[in-house]
Parts: C-alpha cells; sequence; structure tokens
C-alpha cells in the first residue's frame, strides 16, 4: 500500500529546509536597497 502524501508537501518540505537561505538573501536585499536609499547611490546604478 502506498503512503498518501499531501499536495505540495515536497514543496513545502524544501521550502522549510532552505529557509535560513532565504532570510539571509532577504536581509542582504533589503541591506541593498536601504544603502541605496541612504547614500542616494541610484545615481551610480545605470
Amino acid at each position: 500500500m502506498e503512503i498518501k502524501r499531501k499536495k505540495f508537501q515536497g514543496v513545502l518540505n524544501i521550502l522549510s529546509f532552505n529557509r535560513h537561505f532565504y532570510v539571509i538573501g532577504l536581509s542582504v536585499l533589503f541591506l541593498i536597497i536601504l544603502g541605496c536609499l541612504f547614500f542616494n547611490a541610484s545615481n551610480f546604478i545605470i
């Protein structure tokens, strides 16, 4: 007899396993955006 799986169970497992990478990535992105706003670096970005 096969094991019943919920919908998107694999996706949820991957997301929960890699959540620290998402937190780090979003933090870095937030710091880059904050740095651009703080230093007015939009003049340097093409």
